[in-house]
C-alpha cells in the first residue's frame, strides 16, 4: 500500500492550525516530538507529517506571529485611540514579550512579539523598547500603557514626547 502524503498548501494550513491549537491551549511545543502524539494526529489526516518541536519554535511560530502582526498593523493604522499592553513571560529559559493594542471599541491586536532573552529586564530597558513600539504605532494615538508588572516599568521612567 503506497504511503499517502498531503499537498504543500494543505500541509501549511494544517501546520498553522496545529500551531494555533498549541498556543491557545498552552501546550508545550515539545509535545510534538512524542511518538504517541504523532500517531494520534495521523489518525485524523493520514499522510500529514507533524513538524518537529524545533521547527515550530524556530520557524513556524515566528512566521505566524509576523503574519498576524502585519495584518494587525494594517487595521491599526485606521485607529485614533489605542491602549498598549505589555505582557512578558518565560518559556524554556527564553523571555518573550507581547505588545498588544486595544482599540476604543475593545478589539485586541497583537502588535509585536519580542524575544528579550539576551538582555536584563530593567525598567530602563523595558521602557526603551516600549517607547519604540509606541513610536511605531504613532504615539499621539496611545491613550494608555498597561502592564502586569508595574515594578519593572514605573511611571517616572516614561518620557515620550
Amino acid at each position: 500500500m503506497p504511503t499517502q502524503t498531503v499537498g504543500k498548501e494543505l500541509k501549511q494550513f494544517l501546520d498553522r492550525e496545529l500551531l494555533k491549537f498549541l498556543v491557545c491551549c498552552n501546550i508545550p511545543f515539545s509535545r510534538l516530538d512524542e511518538p504517541a502524539f504523532a500517531v494520534f494526529m495521523s489518525s485524523f489526516k493520514p499522510g500529514y507529517k507533524l513538524p518537529s518541536a524545533s521547527t515550530v519554535e524556530e520557524h513556524l511560530f515566528w512566521e505566524e506571529a509576523a503574519r498576524v502582526v502585519t495584518k494587525a498593523q494594517r487595521e491599526l493604522q485606521q485607529e485614533q485611540l489605542l491602549s498598549l499592553a505589555l505582557d512578558g513571560w518565560t518559556d524554556n529559559g527564553r523571555s518573550l514579550y507581547a505588545y498588544t493594542a486595544m482599540t476604543a471599541d475593545r478589539r485586541v491586536y497583537l502588535h509585536a512579539l519580542k524575544d528579550f532573552s539576551e538582555k536584563k529586564h530593567t525598567a530602563v530597558y523595558l521602557v526603551e523598547k516600549t517607547e519604540k513600539i509606541i513610536v511605531e504605532l504613532g504615539h499621539e494615538g496611545i491613550a494608555a500603557v498597561v502592564t502586569d508588572n508595574a515594578a519593572n516599568v514605573p511611571k517616572h521612567y516614561w518620557q515620550v514626547s
